[in-house]
Order: C-alpha cells, then structure tokens, then sequence
C-alpha cells in the first residue's frame, strides 16, 4: 500500500497491491535429431514451470505456428529443421525462446548380401543387411541383422531407424541341388572272402568306404570281401562338389564255407602234392586236424595254409583213407570228412 499527504497535512492511503514473481521458464524442446520425412513424430517441452497460465508455442518453420506442451509434427521436406519454443505466460510476459535442430531424412535404400556365397542344398547361408538400424525383422521371425538358413526359398527383411525411416528388401536364395544317390549290392549276407559286387548311380563321381575292402573305392561298380558283417559308406558328389551319402550293410554268414580236396598224390610230380582245402585262407582262426582209422592224432595246423604233404615225421603216409576235423578258435567242430591219399 501506498500513503500520499499534500502541504496541509491531508493524507490518503492507497489499497494494498500483492506483486507476485513468477517462477523463471526454463523450456527444453524433447524430440529424435533425426526422423523419417513424411512420417509424424512427436515433440514435447520440458523443464518448464509447474505455474498455470504457461503458453507452450512451437514455430516449425515457414509460419507454421503449433501450440500445446506435447505436439505431433509432420516434415514433408527433406532438410535439417530448425525448431524454436516459446514458454510465455499468459499475461505476456517472462517470454523464453529455445531451439532444436531436427534432421528430415528419407527411407535407406537396402539390400540383402549372401556372405556365403553359392551353397549345395542343406549347407548353412549367411544373409545380412547393415547393422545400423534401431529394428529389424525377418521373415523367419529373427530380429538380428543376419540369419543363417539352410533351404532355399525367398526371405524378406524389414528394417527401421530411431527416426521412424522403414525399408524392406528380398532375397531368393538358390542353392545346388544334392546328387539324387541309389546304391544296392548283388548279395545282402556273404560267406568270409565272397565277393560282392556293389551297384551306385546317380552322381558324377564316387567315393567308398571302408576304402581297403574295395578293389577300386571310386568306381560306381566296386567290388569287396568282408571278414565280419560290415556298413558301407557311399558318397557321391554332383559336378559341382555337393555330396549326398548313402549306407548299405552286408551281413557276414559266420558258417564254416570251405571245401577240401576229397584226394591228393604227393608223389613230387607237382601235381597235387599238397592236400588243399578250397578258401581254408578265410579262416585263419581256424585249426586243421587230421586222424588215422584208428583215431590217433597224425597231424594238425592253425591256421593251416594248404602246406600238408602228406609226411608225418618226415615221411609219407601210406595210401589209405585218413579223417579230418576243423574247429574255430575255441573247440567247435566247424566240419568232418575224409581224404585219401594216393600213390
């Protein structure tokens, strides 16, 4: 209040007048430096006062004036953006003006880059885009930059920046196919040291294993010998080095399969001066025994290499008719007969 007095003493007093100061505005303009044109983002203002009465006024540039704490804005020209934010209150004054520069860009062209170059049907590929973007989703439901598949087909990608810029880009992934492999074999179950002829087609080369049992492991038409029942493996590769693998297992027929000679004459004409028992090689564990009519042990091998002249103790046995068993490694008779010796 105010109190006024003139010469003679006359005063007056004025009503009292309440002078408020108003909190200091402090506006800072909250929005992305970048976003994507043609697309709404939303800025907003902080820092300001708690006071009522705030004007919040947004100048977007070419006159375009905005009002409100929290606002939507659309650039549809490509440049950096200047923007400014006034907080005033609403009797005018304690104006306070700040700036923002905001980047207007357009969607990122995009690509998708196979890292691993051309691969046979089921090898793993490598797909990427830069790894520069806020999201990314593929069409196999990954969210990273790369993928690693292994079929062939289309894959899409879809990426977005902080700004709100999105771009999309396909792929269509080829990839070699395998050889389309068959293999089969004449015989499914074979005696120790039978041959068996294998049959393959359908790839341009050929490779098998186990590789010592073949005569020749990179035919498609080998032949092998089994001494126990054994899976081979076939690989076979296409022109262009895919590989496609197929197994096929012969089961090994453990009987004794030998035949002896029924007769020899080791008479040293060179003429079947040893007694021979067809395949006897086959059966190393094997042991050969041989007995006179009466049962007495003349003579015995393991393994027995077709050496047996006819001699015991140095000299040949009389012509006659003499017994042979053969048993595996441990005492099975495997076979029994006869053979004669001639003069």
């Amino acid at each position: 209040s105010v109190q006024v007095s003139n010469e003679t003493g006359c005063s007056s007093i004025s009503n009292a007048i309440i002078i408020e100061k108003l909190p200091e505005l402090s506006p800072e303009i909250i929005a992305l430096d970048e976003v994507c044109v043609n697309t709404a983002f939303t800025l907003r203002a902080n820092g300001s006062s708690s006071a009522a009465g705030v004007q919040y006024i947004w100048n977007m540039g070419n006159n375009q004036i905005r009002q409100g704490q929290s606002i939507d804005h659309t650039f549809t020209r490509l440049d950096d953006h200047v923007v400014s934010l006034t907080l005033r209150y609403a009797n005018g004054g304690c104006d306070v003006t700040v700036t923002k520069s905001i980047k207007a860009s357009t969607a990122p062209e995009l690509m998708i880059e196979n890292l691993s170059g051309e691969k046979c049907l089921g090898e793993e590929v490598t797909l990427t885009v830069p790894d520069n973007f806020d999201s990314y989703l593929w069409s196999n439901g990954s969210s990273s930059s790369s993928i690693v598949v292994s079929e062939p087909g289309t894959y899409e990608v879809e990426v977005a920046t902080a700004g709100g810029c999105s771009a999309s880009a396909t792929y269509e992934l080829l990839m070699l196919p395998l050889p389309a492999l068959t293999v089969a074999a004449d015989k499914d179950v074979v005696s120790v040291g039978e041959a068996i002829r294998f049959t393959a087609e359908g790839a341009f080369s050929y490779e098998w294993s186990p590789a010592a049992l073949f005569d020749n492991p990179y035919v498609a038409n080998p032949t092998a010998t089994i001494m126990e029942t054994t899976t081979f493996v076939l690989s076979g590769y296409s022109e262009n080095g895919c590989v496609t693998t197929q197994e096929i297992t012969i089961e090994l027929d453990e009987t004794l399969n030998v035949k002896p000679a029924k007769s020899f004459s080791p008479n040293g004409d060179n003429t079947d001066d040893y007694w021979h028992i067809d395949r006897i090689e086959f059966y190393p564990e094997a042991e050969v025994k041989l007995f006179d009519r009466m049962g007495r042990l003349l003579y015995r091998a393991q393994p027995y290499n077709n050496d047996w002249d006819g001699a015991v103790a140095g000299r040949i046995l009389p012509a006659d008719a003499y017994y042979f068993v053969i048993t595996n490694a441990e005492g099975k008779i495997l076979k029994t007969g006869s053979v004669s010796i001639l003069q």
